[in-house]
């Protein structure tokens, strides 16, 4: 069980690194027009990492561009909140890639 939890986290950081890079590397169109991440363009493994910086570029414009005290102000008031925003964000960025592995 101890190795199966190791092998889910390896996972997960290499889907953040990828995920990482494709924000760097990868052009994709912002989400500002849309209320939700925008579908990917393609599908397999370039539609996943569309998917994934989707999700970031959306969070950072709802939550980071368009309030830039956000942050402060959530973890001053709430950081379970905070941190629930966080989590989601990176569940939903994460799984498109994790979906793609056997």
């Amino acid at each position: 069980m101890r190795n199966e939890k190791t092998k889910r986290r390896c996972l997960r950081a290499a889907a953040t690194l990828a995920v990482t890079g494709a924000m760097c590397g990868i052009g994709v169109g912002t989400a500002s027009a849309h209320e939700s991440a925008p579908e990917p363009a393609t599908g397999g493994v370039l539609g996943a990492v569309q998917t994934s910086a989707g999700v970031l570029v959306h969070h950072l414009e709802e939550y980071h561009l368009s309030r830039p005290t956000w942050e402060v102000e959530s973890l001053l008031t709430s950081p379970q909140e905070n941190i629930r925003i966080h989590k989601a964000m990176l569940d939903d960025a994460i799984d498109p890639v994790l979906g793609l592995l056997p």
